[in-house]
């Protein structure tokens, strides 16, 4: 999946940086042992670039951008992340192209506009010395950028196309997007969370009408608040964390794996309140619970994160959540035919 990951996840990603090195430190002493490689003083990219293409074999695709995210923190590595981007666009895989590429431009477009606000003070005699290596630093923000925006294009996101362009323009002329104006001053908590969550989820019978509402309502808030409504929703997410719910979401989709897992509790946010304080009494719940679509709503994990993008130009703070363990009884193919046959029944 993208990041509960995206940010909920964040703090996996030293750990994708460890594995990642341990496999190609391992690789290197396996090479250093064959005739063809034991000379090559180029030893750790060649393990790199393996390591990379087995990761991508393995689809640790996730790790992988984590990996990326963390050793190429002063921005490049275009041509070693070639080929996993490549992939991403011949599956059509949006969400994870966006997380790749917008990791890789925040680095680069942070450590530009970082540069620049210290150079605007500089003396003149300064400002002539150094403007060589901000300049050098605009290209690599704009060589980021451009490169995104060719892989878009395979994709159906007009607006993101579109912001992105808009974003280049502004770079290339060293200018900074002005956050836009906020029309709702309320403090967004548990209790304004669900009320944006049920007035959006009000008269819609498909994700994508919930999701356009929502959009709507959170857009008029401050970007303070957008954090905020994002660190309540991996919160609640957190609580949908159950055995239970992963059978019902297993037996409602007739398959259910550790990604569409993940989706299934942000639809299960997008049905409000009233279904979320029912989320421990599986029995109860299936009285009311109907699903009309396949219960999933990946986007829902980006909607702030996007929302916060297009209002100030930055991308999206790092969110640090502690990770959460599933509770209750684990289950498997066995048991689960025979301790939740009533939803079995309910939805066969």
């Amino acid at each position: 999946m993208r990041n509960v990951i995206h940010n909920f996840k964040k703090t996996e990603q030293p750990m994708s940086y460890i594995k990642f090195t341990t496999d190609v430190s391992n690789l290197i002493g396996e090479l250093k042992k064959s005739d063809q490689y034991k000379n090559r003083n180029d030893l750790f990219k060649i393990a790199e670039l393996m390591t990379r293409d087995k990761w991508i074999q393995e689809k640790k695709y996730r790790e992988f951008i984590s990996y990326y995210l963390e050793s190429y923190d002063t921005g490049g590595g275009y041509d070693f992340i070639k080929p996993f981007s490549d992939i991403l666009i011949n599956d059509k895989d949006l969400g994870l192209y966006k997380k790749l590429w917008r990791g890789a431009i925040k680095i680069v477009k942070d450590r530009f506009y970082s540069q620049f606000h210290n150079w605007l003070n500089f003396s003149l005699f300064d400002k002539i010395r150094y403007f060589k290596r901000l300049n050098g630093n605009r290209k690599n923000a704009t060589l980021a950028i451009k490169l995104y925006l060719t892989g878009l294009k395979n994709f159906n996101d007009q607006n993101e196309y579109d912001f992105f362009k808009s974003e280049l323009k502004l770079i290339q002329k060293y200018k900074r997007r002005k956050p836009t104006p906020t029309s709702d001053k309320r403090n967004i908590d548990q209790k304004l969370f669900w009320e944006l969550i049920d007035e959006s989820s009000k008269n819609v019978s498909l994700t994508y009408e919930f999701m356009d509402n929502l959009q709507t309502r959170l857009s008029k808030f401050a970007p303070k608040q957008i954090i905020n409504f994002q660190r309540l929703l991996y919160l609640n997410i957190s609580e949908l964390n159950t055995w239970d719910l992963w059978a019902l979401a297993y037996i409602v989709r007739k398959g259910c794996g550790d990604d569409e897992f993940d989706y299934f509790k942000a639809w299960f946010i997008t049905k409000g309140s009233k279904i979320f304080s029912l989320r421990n009494d599986l029995r109860i719940l299936s009285n009311d619970f109907e699903v009309a679509e396949d219960p999933q709503c990946e986007d829902l994990y980006y909607l702030a994160q996007d929302i916060y993008l297009f209002k100030t130009g930055d991308s999206f703070p790092n969110i640090r959540l502690p990770k959460t363990e599933i509770l209750g009884k684990k289950w498997d193919e066995e048991t689960l035919n025979r301790e939740y046959k009533y939803l079995i029944d309910k939805y066969k």
